[in-house]
């Protein structure tokens, strides 16, 4: 078997071993602030926007939340869940989850803004993982019937 002919399947590996770790470990972050780390109300005090603000729909939006551990220590910081639409307001209160060691490590306590990201990366990389298994049964197939 040459390796030319399974290095498609081969990179398609990789590629469904990384959106797999990414998955893993996304939704082992969030759980894990979820369960363990401190909650908290914060608000958001202004929205950022990236790509081209001319064209509607075009960038995202990240919201910028100020919120108070339940130490007393002021957080203000860009959340890393950005938008193509805002769904978020500034002044708006929203509740906050983050880890008690390093408070900068936040998320809005929001299934949309914890979980989506570990089932997009899941998603793609069963349906990739799939596909690549599938493909590498038959060219297996294909190359043994070639070799009798």
């Amino acid at each position: 078997m040459k390796i030319t002919r399974i290095l498609p399947e081969a990179i398609f590996s990789i590629i469904t071993i990384f959106c797999c770790a990414v998955a893993f470990s996304t939704f082992f972050k969030s759980h894990v602030i979820e369960k363990h780390g401190g909650k908290t109300q914060g608000k958001i005090v202004r929205l950022e926007t990236t790509g081209d603000s001319l064209k509607p729909g075009s960038g995202s939006v990240y919201p910028v939340v100020h919120f108070t551990t339940l130490a007393g220590q002021d957080v203000e910081q860009k959340s890393k869940v950005g938008f193509n639409s805002s769904r978020f307001k500034e002044g708006q209160a929203v509740t906050v989850i983050y880890d008690k060691d390093n408070p900068l490590l936040w998320q809005i306590n929001s299934w949309w803004d914890m979980y989506v990201l570990p089932i997009i990366f899941g998603v793609v990389g069963v349906i990739l993982g799939a596909y690549t298994l599938i493909r590498l049964v038959f060219k297996i197939k294909q190359m043994a019937s070639s070799n009798k």
